[in-house]
């Protein structure tokens, strides 16, 4: 920072400075969601967009792949599977893996099923463009990070 003194400090030069890796932030972004705090989820959204200059691909393809990993260890847990042979056969490690195992724990496959469902089709929204990807990736945020940590639920 000290060669910023003498000059003027801009977005880019921080941003060189504090650089976390792509993964680390997808990462974040799952945390988010998992967490249930939906002004979180959308906080995070948009600063991988206008930030870190993520593709909406690249968005929706992690949100994807977290509902896959949770749908997965739902299955895996109606068939009574210990949680360590989950955690293996799902990848889930971390604060964000713990919480997507609970989620899962606490929704049944049909539901989270349905969830993915609903998400593939406003995923296949936004690429026809029958609606906006900013709006459309809210949309998705919203409706994922409500309905897997939806109070109430009944497992299995």
């Amino acid at each position: 920072l000290s060669t910023y003194v003498t000059n003027r400090l801009e977005v880019k030069d921080i941003k060189k400075l504090i650089r976390v890796s792509k993964e680390e932030e997808i990462w974040e972004l799952q945390k988010a969601i998992t967490s249930g705090q939906v002004s979180c989820a959308i906080k995070k959204l948009n600063e991988l967009q206008e930030i870190s200059g993520y593709p909406s691909t690249l968005i929706i393809w992690s949100v994807m792949e977290m509902l896959k990993k949770v749908y997965e260890a739902s299955l895996l847990f109606s068939k009574k599977e210990n949680i360590q042979a989950i955690k293996k056969k799902c990848n889930m490690w971390g604060s964000s893996g713990e919480k997507m195992l609970f989620l899962a724990s606490k929704n049944s496959s049909l539901k989270i099923s349905l969830l993915l469902n609903k998400t593939l089709k406003q995923v296949e929204s936004i690429r026809s463009g029958k609606m906006g990807s900013q709006v459309g990736l809210e949309m998705i945020i919203i409706s994922v990070t409500q309905n897997l940590n939806a109070k109430g639920e009944t497992s299995k």
